[in-house]
């Protein structure tokens, strides 16, 4: 039998401990993956999750904002309403001209239209769309519906989220 000498076994010990260290960290460099991934994933849908919220707000005050004008005007039809990204709380980085083009991807609109009530001519359909950003790849989307008297403003008779 041939004997094994100190200095194989420590060289044996180093390549041993060197392939320990090599899988160490590769599992350490894969959950740091994994954990930057699911950062990213949680805070896109943080993302999706306000751009949800806002057009439900936006949504909201289309239906305000359409029996505000219905008070003032027996004969209001509605209106496409763009509210630029700058009242919404966005800022844009970069030079004002790419400023000015990122910003008006994220402004919203509110279209809204009314049309008599098919049961009583004193009532108005009020139909709200919202999308924002204006960005298709990006957008949100809420729709409402209400019913109004358009003498007794601005107290809705019925209505119904879509």
């Amino acid at each position: 039998m041939r004997s094994v000498s100190h200095k194989q076994m420590d060289s044996r010990r180093q390549g041993l401990a060197s392939v320990v260290v090599l899988v160490c960290l590769t599992l350490l460099s894969l959950i740091g993956v994994l954990m930057i991934k699911q950062v990213t994933s949680r805070r896109q849908l943080a993302k999706v999750q306000a751009r949800r919220l806002q057009t439900e707000y936006l949504a909201e005050a289309g239906l305000r904002r359409a029996q505000a004008r219905l008070a003032n005007d027996p004969k209001y039809s509605g209106e496409t309403w763009t509210i630029p990204a700058s009242e919404l709380g966005f800022l844009a980085a970069g030079n004002s001209s790419e400023a000015a083009l990122a910003s008006s991807q994220f402004d919203a609109i509110v279209t809204i239209s009314l049309e008599p009530s098919k049961d009583d001519p004193k009532r108005r359909e009020v139909r709200v769309q919202a999308d924002y950003p204006r960005d298709p790849q990006l957008r949100s989307r809420q729709s409402r519906h209400i019913v109004v008297d358009v003498e007794s403003q601005p107290n809705a008779v019925g209505g119904s989220n879509k």
